[in-house]
């Protein structure tokens, strides 16, 4: 999809920090698993009946915007040999523009090899992270999430639906069924993924993270009978280095989500590309969100979300889209091309809103590697809190102007 012109959506997030042999190697790896074939598959589905002309639904697919967020995580993986196993488990709580919050549970498992070289630990808590010995390592694993979001009106309904979750699964495990129901989620996801990671560490003088990640996802509005299927690709990057009394950190981190909605009827009615970006200041804006960084208060670290919407009802959008899902992979000359026509129609007839949120995370984790008997030992354990707050909401009105987002303002 690269191109200099346009200066697109789907071409500017991409964390520099992420070397292009990582990438290939992750994307190859979703060809191996199989994934690329069943997204371009359900994307083909989609579209053929919107060239038959039988889309007559409404075509923007948004709900309430998201005003501040808090996440935990807990988890952690071991290694044996060169085999690997983990899972985590996910509290998500957003507080939305309408007044209500939706609160997500997800529960995930990865399998895949571990192979690297080298002995240590590290730990991770608070804000700060102590390392011991060195090691280099790489791992390639396969995952699977599956989670439900309910939408509650507020924190004590909240707290409650959590309560009532927790105690139905704990009688679950001992035969029994819970005296309490526990209510139907609005919404339900799964998703199938690969993933390459790449770390190393030389005690406190020197550390380096690398991460790259592909999936595919069905997410079921239970309510309106809507249902996405969609493809995510994330990259990442931490990074330390220290040489005397000079030291120096860094970290980047982007994601980009693209996926076709469909109503009940089976109908698609909206091709949605949404983007994340870690930035710290301005200067690490793309060029046509550098014009509003002022309207972002982009000052400092941030997490900057863009979301367009693309109308599939609309006969010249359904072609654009179309024939950028039907070039042959092995035809590189046509991808460009397609590619380049579909981020055009984005950033000239799509919807996009623009949000920028201050963060804050912290972790409590250890881990490390040692071998016992020749046998390579290894895991990690432990939770991350993070959190965000919308400090400004932009969108761009159809003359091209961009004005405040009415209905996505801080509280």
């Amino acid at each position: 999809m690269g191109s200099e012109r346009g200066q697109g959506t789907i071409e500017y997030l991409a964390v520099v920090l992420v070397v292009a042999g990582v990438m290939a190697a992750a994307i190859g790896l979703l060809a191996a698993t199989g994934l690329g074939g069943k997204v371009v598959d359900a994307f083909h589905r989609a579209l053929c009946v919107v060239t038959g002309g039988a889309c007559d639904q409404a075509a923007k697919v948004t709900g309430p915007c998201v005003l501040a967020s808090e996440q935990h995580t807990d988890g952690g993986h071991i290694s044996i040999l060169m085999l690997r196993s983990g899972e985590r488990d996910v509290v998500l709580r957003e507080r939305r523009s309408d007044g209500t919050i939706a609160l997500t549970l997800i529960g995930g498992d990865t399998l895949g090899l571990d192979f690297g070289t080298g002995a240590g630990g590290s730990i991770r808590w608070g804000k700060k992270t102590w390392a011991v010995g060195g090691e280099l390592r790489a791992a390639v694993l396969a995952g699977a999430d599956s989670g439900r979001t309910w939408i509650v009106r507020d924190d004590a309904e909240a707290a409650r639906t959590i309560d009532h979750i927790q105690m139905a699964t704990a009688v679950a495990d001992f035969g029994k069924q819970h005296p309490v129901d526990v209510p139907e989620p609005r919404f339900t996801f799964s998703e199938r993924s690969s993933a390459m990671t790449f770390n190393f560490h030389a005690g406190g003088r020197a550390a380096i993270s690398l991460s790259a990640q592909d999936a595919y996802g069905e997410r079921v509005d239970h309510v309106t009978g809507r249902r996405t299927v969609y493809i995510r690709d994330s990259l990442g990057g931490r990074g330390k280095v220290s040489y005397g009394r000079v030291s120096g950190t860094g970290e980047g981190r982007s994601e980009e989500r693209i996926g076709i909605t469909y109503d009940r009827n089976g109908h698609p009615v909206d091709f949605m590309v949404l983007s994340t970006l870690d930035v710290e200041g301005a200067a690490g804006l793309p060029r046509q969100l550098a014009r509003v960084a002022g309207d972002l208060k982009v000052h400092g670290a941030r997490h900057i979300e863009t979301e367009q919407h693309l109308d599939l009802t609309d006969p010249v959008n359904a072609e654009i889209a179309q024939a950028f899902l039907a070039t042959a992979g092995d035809d590189r000359l046509g991808v460009r091309l397609a590619a380049e026509a579909l981020r055009d129609r984005l950033d000239q007839g799509a919807t996009l809103d623009v949000r920028s949120y201050s963060t804050d995370a912290s972790a409590h984790e250890v881990g490390g590697q040692v071998k016992v008997a020749g046998v390579g030992l290894g895991g990690s354990v432990g939770s991350e809190d993070e959190s965000s707050r919308l400090v400004s909401a932009v969108t761009r009105q159809p003359d091209g102007a961009w004005a405040p987002d009415a209905s996505c303002q801080p509280a």
